[in-house]
């Protein structure tokens, strides 16, 4: 029995998956002013993503030193060829991150970058994420998406597979294909996070969302004792996605009529 199957059972699961479809915030998107807001909270998510994947890399491959070779290799080369195209994808003939990439769409469309780049210096000179947020004056909302994040990283490497399923790569494509669509029909210009996002539909519909289930039902298969803790932590996880677009939304609608044109 796979921890999809399993899931599917818990109607949080797809209630909040629901919600965040249909969620009211790609409708309010029409304006740079408001994308600038949406890409200075959501870049926090595209960076904090790269610690889930990273860790789920350290537990199923060979990472440490004097190297060990993997208990599991088909679920290390699953979780390698997801890394590779995140941490090393080719656009345009480059290899770049998807995070790099994310960071020149916000170039792109004038959004300010000085609260993300400041996360990533003081996360560089050492602080804590809690003490590098603060310092970074990173939105409160986004401060609050990561922290819930790195506590999943606390948690065993079952739940970490699950909530980086269910509440990330499962989620991700109709999230952005509402987006997309939406960024298209209000005509903003912002060609790069178009292809960011399309590039993350394609990925995570065709590719890295089989790959990530591949390497949960395998996961599982050892423990399945494991189903009802795995369930909780992805509720929380995509509950913490929805409170982040929920403030999103929040901030954008609060923005008064004569600044929301700019």
């Amino acid at each position: 029995m796979s921890i999809v199957k399993q899931s599917i059972s818990s109607e949080i699961i797809l209630e909040t998956h629901r919600a965040l479809e249909q969620h009211r915030l790609y409708s309010l998107i029409d304006s740079p002013a408001k994308l600038h807001i949406f890409m200075q909270h959501h870049v926090f998510c595209v960076w904090d993503f790269m610690s889930l994947v990273k860790s789920i890399q350290l537990t199923l491959t060979g990472c440490h030193l004097p190297w060990l070779p993997p208990k599991y290799p088909k679920l290390a080369r699953l979780i390698n060829e997801i890394v590779l195209d995140e941490e090393t994808d080719v656009i345009e003939d480059r290899p770049i991150s998807h995070f790099q990439l994310y960071l020149e769409a916000m170039r792109e469309t004038g959004a300010d970058l000085s609260s993300i780049n400041a996360l990533i210096d003081r996360i560089g000179e050492g602080h804590g994420l809690e003490l590098a947020c603060e310092m970074a004056k990173v939105p409160k909302a986004a401060c609050q998406f990561m922290n819930a994040t790195f506590q999943t990283l606390r948690e065993i490497p079952e739940v970490q597979a699950a909530v980086f399923f269910h509440a990330r790569e499962a989620i991700i494509p109709p999230m952005f294909v509402e987006m997309v669509r939406n960024l298209q029909q209000r005509g903003l210009n912002c060609d790069t996070l178009l292809l960011y996002l399309e590039r993350h539909i394609a990925l995570d519909g065709d590719e890295h969302g089989p790959k990530a289930q591949q390497m949960l039902d395998q996961i599982f298969a050892q423990n399945p004792a494991l189903y009802p803790m795995a369930i909780h932590a992805v509720e929380q996880a995509i509950r913490a996605r929805l409170a982040l677009w929920d403030a999103i939304a929040e901030r954008i609608e609060a923005i008064p009529a004569s600044e929301s044109i700019s």
